[in-house]
């Protein structure tokens, strides 16, 4: 199986959106219960929904719209692309764990500051 463009993304963004589901789950869950009210739930339903939908409908727009497939990436830049999201999940997580809001900001800015600070070899 080649590894495209579109398949990488797809791929990255499902892993990218995980830290915000669970970091709604966490904001809307009350300290101190085990579970979150039925309210909660609608709202943590309809919010993860929305991330998803968000994520995903450029893509499909743009896939639907007949554009070209981009072509295949190098194994360099999937690679970097792998462990700059891998990294922001982390730094996201842990963040939203201990309290840090610093953190959690540099998780999720840490993909778009790669990409403008990245090695001239990673294309």
């Amino acid at each position: 199986m080649k590894l495209t463009q579109y398949k990488v993304i797809h791929i990255l963004l499902a892993l990218a959106i995980l830290p915000g589901i669970i970091l709604a789950y966490l904001l809307l869950t009350p300290s101190g219960h085990p579970g979150m009210p039925s309210s909660g739930w609608t709202f943590f339903c309809v919010g993860a929904g929305a991330l998803i939908v968000a994520a995903f409908l450029p893509s499909w727009l743009r896939k639907r719209a007949g554009n070209p497939p981009p072509p295949p990436m190098s194994r360099a830049a999937i690679g970097y692309l792998v462990m700059v999201t891998i990294v922001g999940i982390f730094l996201t997580l842990f963040g939203t764990m201990s309290g840090m809001s610093g953190l959690v900001v540099l998780g999720i800015m840490l993909a778009p500051l790669s990409f403008i600070f990245r090695p001239k070899g990673i294309q």
